[in-house]
């Protein structure tokens, strides 16, 4: 996965900023909201050099330049936040 550290250190950065969006067990409140914060915080510490965008209900879309991006599942079951599957797009699907 092309991004995953990058990832895993927004979900961190989250759970540390945004604590009113996760129940006690860690699991997200509401996925919408998560995935949209979540990818603005991808986007925020890159310094703008990762793009990154909600898709769907478990998902973002993450890119570096128009080469290359990768849709990562980053809920399991729409509330719990991980950093699993990808599905790659040559070119960048967005």
């Amino acid at each position: 996965m092309i991004f995953r550290n990058e990832i895993d250190v927004a979900q961190n950065s989250v759970r540390t900023k945004r604590p009113e969006l996760f129940f006690s067990n860690g699991n997200v409140r509401d996925n919408f909201e998560y995935l949209k914060v979540l990818a603005q915080e991808v986007l925020n510490l890159s310094g703008g050099r990762i793009c990154a965008e909600p898709l769907g209900h478990d998902e973002i879309r993450v890119k570096g330049d128009q080469s290359i991006s990768q849709h990562v599942d980053v809920l399991i079951s729409d509330v719990e936040p991980w950093v699993g599957g990808a599905y790659t797009c040559r070119p960048a699907s967005f």
